[in-house]
């Protein structure tokens, strides 16, 4: 298990989460020299108390009984804020709907991100654009793209391109799936300009997810995470705009050029998809 959330709280009043890390990466000093290009969305009012409660618990879980403050102690409790945190009603906020939704192996089945990402894909019916440096779909996962492309959903998938992945395998393993996709009438755009880690997603007109999991098996239901669900017009066109940005600078996969391949290559998506559970 890993904890794979980014969050940033300043003072309970604004927080940042999305994909980006704290890395070299990020000012231009890769060293292999790849530009990486990210998603982090920026809350401000309620929503933010959201986030520093998942900090919360992930800070005491690291390291219990930290500087002496236990979260099960109400003085320590009232120190920290939480008695606050916790009690706050819902002000009347005028901004977008949305959830802070935390996820992890700890919780059950049907809160997991997955079952998120995979509900609303399964209700999508006009859009469903997807973006995520990592793509090891699960079953359900598959079913619900080639579902969705088979009633006419505009299904777009946003992946980095083998040459800028930080993870050969990981990239053989999701190209292993490109086929199915493809026969289906999704459509497959690899980024051409440096290593794509934004990961979101956009249904219809009205739902747009932000957040740190990937669309794979391990953030899936191995690593802890946190999404930002918005239910917001506003908010949707936004990241609509920002993904067809990124959309200008990829080349579309097509079935035919998937005809040509090697041997060689398709037996290395077959080995990296055996070993997809793993990865």
């Amino acid at each position: 298990f890993r904890n794979h959330r980014k969050i940033l709280t300043v003072d309970g009043e604004v927080g940042f989460l999305g994909g980006l890390n704290i890395g070299d990466e990020y000012v231009g000093a890769d060293p292999s020299g790849r530009q990486w290009h990210d998603l982090l969305v920026c809350l401000t009012g309620d929503a933010v108390f959201g986030l520093d409660a998942i900090f919360y618990e992930d800070w005491f879980a690291a390291v219990p009984n930290a500087a002496g403050l236990s979260l099960d102690d109400p003085e320590h409790a009232r120190r920290l804020g939480l008695d606050d945190l916790y009690a706050r009603e819902r002000g009347d906020s005028t901004g977008p709907l949305l959830q802070v939704i935390p996820s992890g192996p700890d919780l059950p089945t049907s809160y997991t991100i997955a079952a998120q990402f995979t509900a609303a894909i399964s209700v999508a019916q006009r859009r469903c654009w997807i973006a995520t440096p990592y793509f090891v779909p699960d079953e359900p996962l598959m079913l619900a793209l080639t579902t969705a492309a088979f009633r006419g959903v505009d299904v777009r998938l946003l992946l980095p391109s083998p040459r800028n992945s930080d993870s050969h395998l990981v990239g053989l393993a999701g190209r292993a799936y490109y086929d199915e996709l493809l026969s289906a009438g999704c459509r497959i755009f690899e980024y051409q300009h440096g290593m794509i880690h934004a990961k979101c997603l956009i249904i219809d007109d009205q739902v747009a997810a932000i957040g740190s999991a990937n669309m794979d098996i391990r953030s899936f239901y191995l690593n802890y995470e946190v999404t930002a669900m918005f239910y917001n017009a506003a908010v949707t066109e936004q990241l609509a705009a920002i993904f067809g940005e990124h959309l200008e600078r990829t080349l579309e996969i097509h079935a035919a050029s998937r005809a040509d391949l090697r041997l060689s290559e398709r037996l290395g998506e077959s080995f990296a998809k055996v070993l997809s559970p793993l990865l």
